[in-house]
Parts: C-alpha cells; structure tokens; sequence
C-alpha cells in the first residue's frame, strides 16, 4: 500500500487568497462517502493557524509525548512498520462491515419516527399518541423528510459509528443481528442494522457534535492525531471526519503510528473499501494531511485529499450521547442566543450543494470552509458528493441575505434534482423549501433567505419573478404548506408578547393574500397541516387540511437505543469513580481558546485572544473533546463536560433526551444517558454565549482500552 502520494499540481482548492480551479484528480473508485460515484477533487487549503501542539520530535501535545508515547511494534494485521502509539485492535476483515458504504433512496435505513424518539426522545418528537403510534411534530416531519434526503448521499458517518460502537464494546453484533459474532457478519438489508446505522448518521447533525466538531477543527493535524491516539486507548468512540471542496468523509480510526522525525499515520477503515486498512498521513513539519483513498486499491489511481488545520476533525461517542435538545423545540437554544439560525441544504447525492450567505459586502459559501466570518461557521455533512452542509448564523447580525447553490451535477442524465433548504429558524419553529431543479439550471436563483438574527427575529421566503417552489413553516403542533410563484414570499414574524407568530404570504408588491396567527396549539385531538394554494386568476388562497398520520414506532430500534442508554450510563458512572480516584493527573488538555468560527478577513480562521482551540478537557489524559472555556467564536455555552465520556451529569432540563434514565417523569423515551439534575439546559446549541463559568475542565482517568 502507497503511503504519502503528492497532491497533483492543479487541484481544485483554496490557496491563501487566491481561488485556484485547476485540474482534477479521477479515481475509479469512490474515494468519498457514497459508493459507486468517483471522487474527482483533491483539496489543499492552506489555512494561517498555528499549530496547537508540538510537532512530533517527541514533543508534547497536550501532555501527549510522541517519543514516550509511541513505542510499540505493531502487532498482527497492522500494515506498519513505525512504532504504535495507540492500536484499538479494530482490523476490517472482521471488524467492518462486508458492505460497502453506499448512496441513492432509503429503504431499511430510511429515518423515521423511530429514529427521531431514539435520538431525541419521545415527548420531543411526539405531538399526541394514537395508541402506541407517534404523530409527530411537524416540525419532525420536516427535520425527517430533509435527513432522508441528504443520507442518500452516502452513509459513511453512521457506519464509521458504528463500528467503532462495536469495536469498543458499547454494542455487540448480536445486539443487530441474532448470533454474529463480528461486525463483518452483519447483513445490511435489515431495519437492525441499516436503521441504526441511519441512527447514528443523523448524530453528526446535533449542537453537542457540532461544538465538538468547531473545536477539533481549529486544532493542528498532530494534535487531532494524539487526541485519536488516546481516545483509541480509552475506548472512548472515536471517529475521524475530513472535508474537500464541499464534500466531508467520516472514517474509523484504528491505529496511530509514529516515525521520530518522520511522518505521523493514522490508519483506517474506510467503509468504501471492505476488508482493507488504509492511512491518512501527517507532515508534522508542515501541519498538512494527505489521504490516498486509492491507496488500498492495487493497481488503480488513487484519489488524493489534503489540508491543513480546519479540514479535519474528529468526534468521541459521548458527544453524540448524552441529553440532546430537539432542534425543532421553543427551548433548544439558552436566552442570551436566542436569534440564531441553521440552514442544512441537500440534493440528496446529485450535486455538490452548498449555501451562500451574504452579509453586506462580506459573502459565505459553505464550499469553501474558510470564507466564515462574523461568527458564521459551517459544516459540510460527513455523507460525500451531494450531501450538502448545515451553516450556523449567530446572535446579532441584520439583513442576512441566504441562498442556496446547487453547484457542480454529478449525473446531467439522472434527471431533475430534488433540493431541500430546512431552517431552524431564528425565532421560534422551522422552515422548509422544496423544489425540483433543472441539471441543466446553472446559476438556480429561485428564491433565497431573508433574515436577521440581532433584535428583529424576522425571516421570509423570497421567490423570485420566475420562481416556483413548495414552502413549509411549523411551529409546535401547527404548520403550513404552501405553493409559491412568480415573486410571492412566506413571511414568519417575531413572537409576540402572547407567544404567537404571525405567517403571511404576500405577492411581488408586498401585498398580503392569506395570513395566519399560530400559537404552537392544534385545536381538536388530531393534527393537521393547513395547505394554501394561491388562485393565479382570482389571487384568493385557497385552503386544505391535511392530516398528519400516526407512525408505527419500530421496538426493535428504540430496544437497542435503550439498552445503549444503560451501556451509557455505566461508562459515566465508571468514569466518575475513576475521576474520584485520580490522584496524579499526568495531562491537562483543558481547551482555554476559541472555536474557529470566524476568519480574520483574509481567508484565514482567526485564532487572536485564546490560542488555538483545543479539543480536549479531560485531566487523566484521554481525548475529552468537550470543554469551552475561552468562549467560542459562533459557538455556544459547553458547561456539561459534553463530550467527555464523563462521570453522571445533572440536568433537570426536561426537554426530550436520549437517555433511559432521567429525572424528568413526563417523558418515558428511550435515551442514552443517565439520571441529572441541571437546570440550566447545558445542551450546546450553534449560537454564540459567554465562556462557561466552570473553567476547570474535566479530570478523568484516560485508562487504556
């Protein structure tokens, strides 16, 4: 197997300033998360952020030594001849999966109801109950409909999950399928199995992963590599995720490898390549990345990604555990961030999406990570070609102008494109844009976004002249749908001081044709959606209630998430009694900087007033990935240890979790965390806040696996 490949002159990328479209790499092989598509970019952005650590001359990161850490020979089935610094005995032909990785329409896998209970709870994702049947919010309905279309652009993030949740003994095979023995054994065409990989993909999309993920990616490539060496020790669930002109991969860490002088590898298994291991080389020179996809391919040529600090990062699997606010809810975000908002766009694999955010003079393109500014932060989906990315807009900015880019087809002759634009919306409820595209629709200008986050929480749809698209708004247990043409918009005003929100439609000259008051309360014991369909000749709305259905909630996938919140909870509790007997701490890896969320006008993550960020919080020496101390540019208040594999938390927040075992007797849901008691609602969410009163970071016990 190839090691370190050049990146090829001509790649399509980001140097410094200077926007470079140049040649391209192919590969016959997907070297991307989603099967059966080539990967046609390498990437090298070159970011100005100094590395965290110290290289690897047996220097320390963060109380990690690579000459004192890294002395191992490898042992059997690891392709390596330089000394170990962490093994988690993971090898592909039996611990991943025999399938590969793969893209296009759900099916066992699809996102549900099941899966939303699993993840957020049954009293978040619920409205009524018909039986033992949910009917869901519809803002549920909303959140489910666009996961189900950016998962098909690869499922690369869950079965990376996955397999390490196996690996590191927080599951078993049989736990998805009655008497396998490994991962490898697994079938795919199953509702235990593709549905909990779906599980766990639509995690990288929660405020507590995406602090996580805002932290990692300011740290240096050798940093991210020790953290990933004592996470694998620690058996904490670690997972590796990389990002290239739009596009994310995540990947299963299996060992880190250390030259003295040298290069640093992490090896891999990529779920696009069954059965093989393959590495992702550091220049600890440098503090660049290099990733030959190919390089496990015999005879084929590989598709190379590289990059520096800010294109890669890494998660732990208590991030994405733990008590998880609905995105969808009144209370997912702290008072003093009220007014942020999320847009996720997606074309569900047919094209590289992305969104574009102008703020007067100053624009943002999801594609291009460094062109963040003003506290805005993105994050391309971990899913490949045509997943798309979710951009964070905090607190405090006015007259956001937001849009979506369709951007290169992957397949002119597929057909028109499905585009989804969901909103979690600056003030209370959530908005949906569908519409079907063109391939041949260049410069799709439909509608765009207007929306202000500062005192004014008010946002509206746009169409333009030509436009035509289907939009949604959902607050609570109300909702609309409706159909918007040549230059009518959808406009959601701010709470009132009743808590209602006023929705209108009004045509090209601002005149208003249908309006509505939403409180968040349906009248009657079922759930509808109100439909409202303009008269082109008569400008009269016209309006239908649609019911929305009871769903079946599947047992087999909340059992697994509820035994998975008991595994949970004894690690906090094991953890806790670890943390109580460490006596000699050996690593203080508390992160006192800032998340990149913001760039310092000149295409470079601005690191001025903390010092880099560090992904790490945990005192014994384990990669925590949790503690915010300096505050964080766009971020949001990270005060519960999320997420550190750490002892039991309290939060008597009673939003909807996934934990079994809550002090919260309204919400019977399955989850995977613990009882707490806090009432400050510690679930992070994407908006900016004050650094955490607690400064002290978390001190645990790394231990090794």
């Amino acid at each position: 197997m190839s090691r370190v490949a050049k990146v090829p002159q001509g790649v399509i990328g980001y140097v410094g300033e200077m926007e470079k479209p140049l040649s391209r790499v192919h590969s016959s092989r997907a070297g991307r998360c989603g099967a059966g598509r080539r990967l046609f970019v390498a990437f090298a952005a070159v970011a100005a952020l100094a590395a965290c650590g110290g290289g690897s001359g047996g220097e320390s990161d963060g109380g990690f030594e690579w000459s004192k850490d890294c002395v191992a020979a490898a042992e059997a089935g690891l392709p390596t001849t330089s000394s170990v610094c962490a093994d988690s005995g993971l090898r592909p032909g039996e611990g991943g999966f025999s399938f590969e990785n793969w893209g296009g329409p759900v099916a066992e896998d699809a996102v549900t109801a099941t899966t939303a209970v699993a993840v957020f709870g049954q009293e978040g994702t619920c409205a009524r109950l018909e039986g033992e049947a949910c009917i869901p919010f519809p803002a549920a309905q909303q959140w489910i409909e666009q996961v189900n279309l950016s998962i098909q652009g690869g499922r690369c993030e869950g079965m990376a999950v996955l397999s390490q949740r196996i690996n590191d003994e927080m599951n078993t095979p049989a736990d998805f399928q009655e008497a396998a023995s490994k991962t490898f054994e697994l079938e795919k065409p199953s509702v235990p199995v593709a549905g909990s990989i779906s599980r766990w993909w639509v995690t990288q999309m929660l405020p507590s992963v995406g602090e996580a993920n805002a932290r990692a990616q300011g740290m240096a490539p050798t940093e991210i590599a020790a953290n990933i060496a004592q996470a694998l020790r620690a058996k904490q669930g670690v997972t590796l995720g990389m990002y290239a002109n739009g596009m994310g991969h995540a990947v299963t860490p299996i060992a880190v490898t250390w030259v003295d002088g040298g290069a640093i590898e992490i090896l891999l298994y990529d779920n696009n390549y069954p059965g093989e291991i393959t590495a992702l080389t550091i220049d600890s020179e440098a503090e660049t990345w290099t990733y030959d996809v190919g390089a496990a391919n015999a005879g084929e040529a590989g598709a190379v990604w590289t990059g520096t600090t800010g294109s890669m990062d890494y998660t732990l699997m208590a991030a994405r555990e733990g008590e998880q606010k609905v995105p969808w809810s009144t209370d997912d975000r702290p008072a003093e961030s009220k007014g942020s908002a999320r847009i996720t766009v997606t074309t569900g694999g047919k094209s590289i999406a992305g969104v574009v955010v102008t703020l007067g003079d100053k624009v943002v393109d999801s594609r291009d990570l460094t062109s963040a500014t003003d506290g805005i932060r993105i994050f391309p989906s971990r899913g490949g070609l045509g997943t798309g990315a979710t951009v964070e807009i905090p607190a405090g900015l006015a007259d956001l102008k937001v849009k979506p880019v369709i951007g290169e087809v992957l397949d002119p002759a597929a057909g028109d494109i499905d585009l989804v634009f969901a909103v979690d919306s600056p003030g209370p409820g959530s908005v949906i844009v569908r519409d079907s595209v063109d391939p041949a629709d260049a410069e799709y200008d439909d509608f765009e976004l207007e929306l202000s986050t500062d005192e004014d929480y008010e946002s509206n749809i746009d169409v333009a002249a030509d436009g035509d698209v289907e939009a949604g708004y959902a607050f609570e247990e109300e909702s609309i749908e409706a159909a918007l043409e040549d230059g009518q918009d959808l406009d959601i005003g701010d709470a009132t001081e009743e808590g209602s929100i006023d929705v209108a439609i009004t045509d090209e000259s601002g005149a208003e044709l249908y309006s509505v008051d939403f409180d968040g309360e349906a009248e009657g014991d079922s759930l509808v959606a109100s439909a409202v369909d303009i008269n082109e000749e008569t400008g009269e709305a016209e309006v239908t209630e649609v019911p929305i259905e009871a769903e079946e909630l599947d047992d087999t996938i909340l059992a697994i998430a509820e035994a998975d919140a008991q595994t949970f909870e004894e690690r906090e509790v094991q953890a806790a009694a670890e943390a109580a007997n460490d006596s000699d701490p050996t690593t203080d890896t508390d992160n006192g900087g800032e998340a990149p969320a913001s760039t310092d006008g000149e295409g470079s993550p601005n690191t001025e007033g903390g010092g880099s960020p560090e992904n790490t919080s945990n005192d014994g020496g384990s990669s925590d990935n949790s503690s915010n101390d300096g505050g964080s540019g766009g971020s949001t208040e990270n005060d519960d240890d999320s997420p550190a594999t750490t002892a039991a938390r309290n939060n008597d927040d009673d939003s909807p979790a996934t934990t079994a075992a809550r002090n919260n007797d309204d919400d019977d849901s399955p989850a995977t965390t613990a009882a707490r008691n806090n009432d400050d609602g510690d679930s992070p969410a994407p908006s900016p806040a004050p650094p955490p009163a607690d400064d002290s970071g978390n001190s645990g016990d790394s231990g090794e696996g």
